[in-house]
């Protein structure tokens, strides 16, 4: 047996090595070489762009819920949105602390996701006594998903999946001999466990599930309920139902906690959702097992292909497939739900080892019937809330756990019976051989940001912006053209005026409902001469247009030109024209 100290550096050790291979991966797959990390990885006019406007505005204010820069000429206050994101808020907020580049904290944020979810994933599965290489095996696919990569940016949150993990780890735990929480009573009833290192643990999982957005914690509560109500049933107590009731309040009460400002301040939920937006992004069984969209085999790119082209309802949802090993783990847990209510056994496997593959299969029918297209998020959608629709994003538990179940079969099928150095050197071999070919359908040359294109763009934005601060005071106000709603928008590209700018004040971020977003509203019906009029009444030093997304801009920008006096900055790379308004009265 080894000592303590030498099983305890071994293990170090492994953590540390697999941390430096996982960098060296997420390198070339995205081919850093080639980036500037201060220039995000996506930039364009959707939603990476509002991840830009809450890194930069965690920069410059204290917290989300108010920005200085924004929504002139009231300000823009960020309550009529909730904000779940409370953890992720964090962690942007303390890295902003670093540098005062927006682009920076992005890429830093993303590019921790990699070795953060693979440091979780690999202590998870070691708490499963899986060995080393079948653990680093399912670690290192599961990290590097499709969806990693696709949400990307543009879906920042979405990409840090790095404490599922956990919070599945809690699920098996939940049908466990002692359920979190909880420790055996003198009766029937359990009893709450005091406070130790692992219900501390508990809590610290549970609040980092619901202060991470809402889409996580709604599934995690979700697939622990269902652990729980499992577990009670086959084991005849109610330990396990009543720990999964504790752990999912838990949860819901971080989300309440992080979004009270909005229930407490808003003025109402302005986001718009229909329960039929349950159907358009949920989750379908075909993207799942299909081959990723721009898979390296020619062949398979082109059959992905004209799925991709013919088939109904393809939307984010095309992130969801697992890759040829995920999709065995799939299928396997599947077809373990169908053999043992069959009545089969496998002597190889111990009985701990089939109960976790059974709660694993039970789990991941759970997550596949709430996210399928017709399944039962629709009908939560229906009858409940349509507040959650894309339940295509329930698609990182069903990769964990088939993971898991490719993981732990292949460990204790083959891993546990060599004996030999010669044996497990062939074997870790031949696993790490495996890894490289699922790595190799995981991942795809799409997957590398235009760093070129995109460094163009920025830098064209950030000279245009530049030479608008030349000829405007500190702090003076610019009104922005054309009028858009804020949040939810169906693109955000006005907001690259205040992403590039230091000391002005923009209209565009106007919390939508707020006051000077109804104030914007007023002002963008008038007829362009009382518009100006009332512009430099209200302070304004210049009007900003996107000639790329403002209908008729030609006789638009004839006409500020006819009423101010003077031509515009333009910018034709970036699509952008400026028109600095007279000094008002006084």
């Amino acid at each position: 047996m080894k000592p303590r100290t030498s099983r305890f550096s071994t293990e170090w050790g492994v953590y540390f090595g697999a941390t430096l291979v996982c960098c060296a991966l997420t390198c070339w797959f995205l081919q850093l070489w080639r980036a500037d990390l201060g220039i995000p990885f996506a930039y364009g006019i959707r939603d990476e762009l509002m991840v830009a406007m809450s890194a930069k505005g965690l920069i410059e204010n204290p917290w989300v819920y108010y920005n200085a820069y924004l929504g002139m000429p009231f300000g823009s206050v960020m309550f009529n949105v909730p904000q779940p994101d409370i953890f992720f808020y964090l962690i942007l907020k303390l890295l902003g602390l670093t540098t005062s580049r927006f682009g920076l904290v992005m890429n830093l944020f993303y590019l921790l996701t990699y070795p953060a979810t693979l440091l979780c994933t690999l202590y998870v599965f070691r708490q499963f006594k899986l060995g080393y290489p079948a653990a680093l095996l399912g670690s290192f696919l599961y990290t590097f998903l499709p969806c990693h990569f696709m949400r990307g940016e543009s879906h920042l949150f979405l990409a840090g999946y790095y404490f599922i993990p956990l919070v599945a780890m809690l699920m098996f735990q939940v049908a466990s001999a002692t359920p979190p929480l909880l420790k055996e009573g003198d009766g029937k009833w359990p009893r709450l466990a005091w406070p130790g290192r692992s219900t501390i643990g508990t809590i610290i999982i549970c609040l980092i599930t619901g202060s991470s957005g809402v889409y996580y914690a709604f599934f995690a509560s979700v697939l622990m309920l269902l652990a729980g109500s499992a577990a009670a049933a086959a084991q005849r107590r109610l330990a396990p139902v009543i720990s999964s009731i504790l752990l999912t309040g838990l949860i819901g009460a971080t989300v309440l906690l992080c979004i009270s400002p909005h229930l407490l301040n808003g003025h109402g939920n302005v986001i718009a959702r229909v329960s039929g937006d349950a159907e358009t992004y949920a989750l379908k069984i075909s993207q799942l097992l299909l081959p990723l969209s721009g898979h390296r085999w020619e062949r398979l790119a082109l059959f992905k292909n004209s799925y991709y082209f013919n088939a109904p309802l393809v939307n984010e949802n095309d992130a969801a497939t697992l890759g040829f090993i995920g999709s065995l783990g799939f299928l396997l847990l599947l077809g373990w739900v169908a053999v043992r209510m069959m009545g089969a056994s496998f002597p190889w496997l111990a009985g701990d080892d089939q109960r976790v593959l059974s709660l694993a299969a039970i789990l991941t029918l759970g997550a596949t019937l709430l996210g399928t297209i017709g399944g039962f998020g629709s009908l939560f959608a229906v009858l409940i809330s349509s507040q959650i629709r894309s339940y295509n994003r329930i698609s990182v538990f069903i990769a964990f756990f088939a993971f898991l179940a490719v993981a732990l079969v292949i460990d204790r099928g083959i891993g546990a019976r060599l004996a030999g150095r010669t044996a497990k050197l062939f074997y870790s071999l031949g696993l790490g051989l495996i890894a490289a070919l699922g790595l190799y359908d995981q991942t795809s040359t799409s997957f590398v940001p235009s760093y070129d294109k995109i460094g163009s763009i920025f830098r064209s934005d950030a000279a245009f912006v530049r030479k608008i601060e030349k000829k405007m005071p500190p702090g003076a106000m610019i009104f922005q053209l054309p009028y858009l709603t804020f949040p939810e928008a169906s693109e955000y590209d006005l907001s690259r005026g205040y992403l590039h700018s230091r000391h002005l004040r923009w209209s565009y971020g106007a919390m939508i409902n707020e006051r000077s977003d109804l104030w914007q509203r007023e002002v963008k019906a008038l007829p362009l001469p009382e518009m100006v009029r009332t512009l430099v009444g209200a302070g304004f030093s210049g009007i900003y247009l996107d000639r790329r997304i403002i209908p008729n801009s030609a006789a638009v920008e004839e006409e500020l030109r006819a009423l101010v006096g003077e031509p515009p900055l333009v910018s034709e790379e970036s699509g952008l024209s400026f028109f600095t308004l007279p000094a008002g009265p006084g």
